[in-house]
């Protein structure tokens, strides 16, 4: 009989509200670490089975990054594609639990963060299980339909001792009569995690319009642009109009940058 494979990859991001997937909740899905360099950090995800039979979870971890469009995409990566020593001090237990119904489990985690560290690291802890059981068992292998879901936790470890936070505005262009595309330089080595907004002045100053205000996400060192819709669009912006750009970072000070507009 031919196996047949298929998986189904459910990761949230939010806030550290409790979160429902097909199979299991988790009280923890973004935690930030900011100890010093030479420090250890530790904590506990609690893990809920939410299905009406038991269930086997396998508990993993792995880097990842933001990519394009840096609307909270992500690139997921094996330990040790970012931060090249993390699994000599990056631990998680158990790896492996079965749940009954309604049963809980506590995951923990510990960092030693080494001294020598020269800037943060993300991970995140995935939790994944096959829905369906796996069908029959041969030898060491399963036989048939297998469903597998995953949730996860991010772990954003950026020690206030090493962490870099700067990003700045390079240029605003009219792409079209309701929409702006800012291009922002994250110039630090942190991920940005914040909101952009848009007010559009005239030659005296006056505020005309103003853009929705959009989430961004993105990784370190990188350039790129957003585009943010226009709130009463039409309004003939030309020469000599401005826009006054807020960058709102979920961590640190918000930046605020006037640069005249262009035309793309």
């Amino acid at each position: 009989m031919r196996k047949a494979l298929f998986l189904v990859f459910l990761f949230i991001l939010g806030s550290t509200a409790m979160l429902w997937a097909a199979f299991a909740s988790i009280d923890k899905v973004k935690i930030r670490i900011d100890d010093r360099t030479g420090s250890t950090a530790s904590g506990i995800i609690t893990l809920e089975n939410k299905e009406s039979k038991p269930i086997e979870v396998k508990i993993y971890p792995m880097e990842w990054k933001y990519v394009s469009p840096y609307d909270g995409s992500k690139d997921f990566m094996p330990l040790g594609s970012g931060c090249p020593d993390i699994a000599n001090w990056f631990q998680v237990y158990p790896e492996y639990v079965r749940l009954m119904p309604g049963e809980r489990q506590s995951v923990h985690y510990k960092l030693n963060i080494p001294a020598g560290l020269n800037g943060p690291c993300y991970l995140v802890i995935f939790f994944e299980t096959d829905l369906t059981g796996g069908g029959s068992v041969s030898g060491k292998s399963k036989i048939g339909l297998q469903v597998f879901t995953r949730i996860g936790s991010l772990l954003l470890v950026e020690p206030v001792d090493v962490t870099i936070r700067s990003v700045g505005v390079v240029a605003v262009d009219r792409v079209s009569s309701d929409e702006l595309s800012v291009k922002l330089d994250n110039k630090g080595n942190a991920a940005l995690i914040g909101s952009v907004s848009v007010f559009v002045m005239d030659r005296d100053g006056n505020i005309l319009s103003r853009t929705e205000k959009k989430e961004v996400y993105m990784p370190p060192r990188t350039r790129g642009g957003v585009k943010l819709n226009l709130i009463g669009s039409g309004l003939g912006i030309g020469p000599g109009y401005t826009a006054l750009v807020t960058i709102q970072p979920e961590v640190g000070q918000p930046v605020s940058v006037e640069l005249p507009i262009s035309s793309d």
